[in-house]
């Protein structure tokens, strides 16, 4: 009867929502996860101070380890993608090198960017 009357934690259904929200959600999945990770440290410190007045901190486990899981993985996508950015940028910038030596040797194409600068 008494564990009726206790409530969640604070934060601890926003924190679940976000975290899930943060591996599901594409486009603003870090930003979920972000504020869900505050949210989950700021809604500890509260469970911390009066834990006999609420329920257990499950959803806050479950929503912080989502917010991590998503946040990390968007971290990783960002990183990948900048990688990806920047190896095609590389390879676009040879092959176009490449491209405008219409079959000639490096020497002999640097001696004609020498010759057309002078």
């Amino acid at each position: 009867m008494e564990n009726q009357l206790k409530e969640n934690p604070p934060y601890s259904v926003a924190v679940l929502a976000l975290g899930i929200c943060s591996i599901v959600v594409s486009s603003f999945g870090i930003v979920c996860g972000i504020i869900a990770l505050v949210l989950a440290n700021k809604g500890f410190e509260q469970y911390k101070l009066a834990p006999e007045l609420y329920k257990s901190s499950q959803f806050l486990k479950a929503g912080k380890i989502c917010a991590i899981i998503g946040v990390s993985l968007r971290g990783f996508l960002i990183v990948f993608a900048i990688f990806i950015a920047i190896l095609y940028g590389t390879i676009e910038g040879f092959s176009h090198i490449f491209y405008h030596f219409d079959g000639q040797t490096l020497r002999d194409f640097l001696h004609q960017v020498v010759d057309n600068i002078e």
